[in-house]
């Protein structure tokens, strides 16, 4: 026998496969929503701690950079945790972006309440405060009456702030998951 062979160490494929017999078809929701819940929770907290400083550029920069990185770290850990329980070196393309959509959709559930409550009770004032300058702007042009009762109507509607805070968290989360999952093509999660 070869005496190169007997001295391999094992990669982590070869560990893998020998543990879950190769690879297997995992379930994906409950593990997308509880990575969902922990970026949702962390772009929420940002979220809202941004409200309570709406007029302070610093601090609402600061709180962008965090809540990104917290959804590439998600994001990226989500998807290792998920090729290890696949059993495989990398997921294909559309898998991975499909995931991380998945994630950003559950995270999407919970920052969209919270968009809401900064909009209804944390920074109330500063929502009212542009709403009132659009508004002014809308005076200036023609069938105002109109375009006003729409607006109000659209404005003070829960479900659209709620809709709002899911569908900026997806393409967040899908945007930075494309990057993610691109990326793992070339440089897989799992080293071999």
């Amino acid at each position: 026998m070869n005496e190169d062979n007997e001295n391999k160490t094992p990669d982590i494929n070869e560990i893998i496969a020998g543990i879950t017999g190769g690879e297997r078809h995992v379930p994906m929701a409950s593990d997308a929503a509880r990575a969902g819940l922990v970026m949702g929770a962390a772009m929420s907290v940002a979220l809202l701690i941004r409200g309570l400083f709406m007029t302070n550029a610093a601090i609402n920069i600061l709180l962008n950079i965090v809540s990104m990185v917290a959804v590439i770290m998600v994001l990226q850990l989500a998807l290792r945790a998920r090729v290890i329980k696949r059993g495989k070196v990398m997921l294909d393309f559309g898998e991975a972006w499909g995931y991380t959509v998945l994630i950003s959709l559950f995270a999407g559930i919970i920052t969209g309440v919270a968009y809401y409550i900064n909009f209804r009770f944390i920074a109330h004032e500063y929502f009212s405060e542009a709403y009132r300058t659009v508004t002014v702007a809308v005076m200036k042009g023609s069938d105002v009456k109109d375009t006003l009762r729409l607006m109000d109507k659209v404005w003070n509607s829960p479900l659209v702030w709620f809709a709002s805070g899911i569908v900026n968290t997806v393409f967040t989360g899908g945007f930075i998951g494309l990057i993610i999952a691109a990326t793992g093509r070339r440089h897989p999660l799992i080293k071999r």
